[in-house]
Parts: C-alpha cells; structure tokens; sequence
C-alpha cells in the first residue's frame, strides 16, 4: 500500500470530472484512454530525455583540433 496525504497525490481539479466521467465508458472506451494517456506521457519523457541530451551536449566543451 501506498501511502500519501490527502493532496498529495491526484489529478488537477481540471481533470477529475473528467476522470470520474471514465467510470461511465465502457472496458474498450477505458482502454483506448489508457493508451491515449500513456502516449501522451512517453512522448513528454522523449521530448524531457532529448532536451537533457540536447542541454549536456551544449555544456560540453569544444575540442579544437590541432593545425597540421
């Protein structure tokens, strides 16, 4: 068991009518709001870890290469 306060935890009151409005779908209508969510949050990770990758490249400093 997870434990957490009260307001620790849970979705922005922007979001939990229409949460509480998946109770009324049916198990494929639920599952297609699963997948939907899960792709928005795997997309958000990817956009997070390449601007991490973009922003540790940027900090890396430049070598130059000795003239012949």
């Amino acid at each position: 068991m997870l434990l957490f306060e009260a307001n620790e935890r849970g979705p922005d009151d922007r979001l939990k009518l229409q949460f509480e409005a998946l109770s009324h779908l049916d198990e494929k209508e639920r599952e297609a709001v699963e997948t939907m969510i899960a792709g928005v949050l795997h997309m958000h990770d990817a956009k997070r870890w390449t601007q991490a990758a973009s922003t540790a490249q940027a900090a890396k400093p430049k070598v130059q290469k000795a003239a012949p």
